[in-house]
């Protein structure tokens, strides 16, 4: 808290006496599960007592939609945590997503892996520095990245819309905030540097992005949100964690969510896009293909997949060619390029031979399509 200033409510809190001879590592996992159990049981023993039934905490946060919400501010329902995280605990006017430059607009979520592992010790740790010293370097730089992108993406968004606070909240362990569909890339890419030049212990993050209509239910693509970030992780539980999910809410029609992670593979989704905006190539290349491959199965063997892969990128320039009238053997040179690339992306060794993830392939071509005409819009 600033000097002068007080907090207006109280703050659960736990205080730990132990002696000074006492393993460190072993009081703070003791806290910890002291500060566990008070959340799981912040639904109930710990939450104010209300007169009535249509008081607040009848309400789930209209945030987190986790918790229960312990205070009506603004007209929105907050619980006590993502309250706080908002600057200052007060309320801070987010425009209309009307407003985020076109009709559709990214939500982006994201969320460090494994964060209370790494506090613990469990993670990263080296016997020969002291945990509570190892704790702080920790902390400490994940609260300089959250402040440094927090103040980054308020200003990228500014300058293409009329929103100056895109950013929900960031700190602690995770971070929340809009973006035109269009900043995407430039935005994850520069928050994926900074992250590797900043927190050079291992750690990774997940993220979580979400593409909507401004006209779509807010607390509904707030639920997807927390969803995919717990799916992502999920997926890429025994790889590292460190992915991306990336989903697209059609008006009335569903949704189509893909993983992706890697350098590689997000460079050549996000060319896609890039090509698709450009060349403005016909979403027949891609409903052709699908036509066409689906049907082939997933696995085949070293010999049948060696002759198969020359027979598939021999039909993805065939179909681009016949697909693409008006555009330059350059343009359809570059769209079968990213196509072949994007599909070696999606194969991989099996016990004996390959496989090919073939409905990951076209939900990639498919998204990658609709964020091109998003953005166009």
């Amino acid at each position: 808290m600033k000097e002068g200033e007080r907090c207006s409510e109280d703050l659960p809190c736990f205080i730990t006496v132990c002696s000074m001879k006492e393993n460190y590592q072993e009081t703070y996992k003791f806290l910890y599960r002291k500060f566990q159990a008070y959340k799981n049981n912040r639904l109930n023993a710990f939450l104010p007592k209300q007169e009535s039934e249509e008081q607040v905490t009848s309400h789930i946060c209209s945030i987190c939609g986790i918790r229960l919400a312990d205070a009506l501010v603004d007209e929105e329902y907050l619980c006590n945590e993502c309250r706080n995280k908002r600057k200052e605990g007060k309320r801070i006017a987010f425009p209309s997503t009307e407003n985020f430059g076109s009709l559709y607009y990214a939500l982006v979520r994201i969320d460090i892996d494994d964060m209370g592992m790494y506090i613990s010790g469990e993670k990263g740790w080296e016997r020969d520095e002291e945990l509570h010293n190892y704790q702080k370097k920790i902390s400490r730089a994940a609260n300089e990245f959250f402040i440094k992108e927090k103040e980054f993406i308020n200003q990228e968004v500014k300058k293409v819309t009329e929103n100056e606070n895109a950013v929900i909240y960031a700190g602690g362990d995770d971070m929340l905030f809009f973006c035109p569909v269009f900043c995407i890339e430039d935005i994850t890419k520069k928050l994926e540097s900074d992250w590797i030049e900043m927190c050079d212990s291992g750690m990774t993050f997940s993220k979580s992005i979400i593409v909507a209509h401004c006209k779509e239910p807010l607390r509904y693509v707030l639920k997807k949100s927390r969803e995919s970030m717990q799916q992502v992780k999920q997926h890429y539980r025994k790889d590292g964690k460190g992915g991306c999910c990336f989903s697209v809410l059609y008006r009335g029609s569903g949704s189509r969510m893909i993983f992706v992670k890697g350098d590689r593979m997000q460079n050549h989704f996000y060319s896609l896009i890039s090509a698709f905006c450009r060349h403005q190539f016909s979403r027949s290349v891609i409903f052709q293909m699908e036509e066409e491959f689906m049907g082939w199965g997933e696995n085949f063997g070293v010999d049948e997949y060696t002759d198969l892969r020359f027979i598939m990128n021999n039909e993805t320039k065939r179909i681009v060619a016949r697909k693409s009238e008006g555009k330059s053997s350059e343009e359809k040179q570059e769209l079968t390029d990213l196509l072949i690339n994007l599909r070696n992306d999606v194969t991989k060794e099996a016990k004996d031979g390959f496989c090919i993830d073939f409905n990951a392939y076209f939900d990639l071509m498919h998204i990658a399509e609709k964020l091109a005409s998003f953005s166009e819009k």
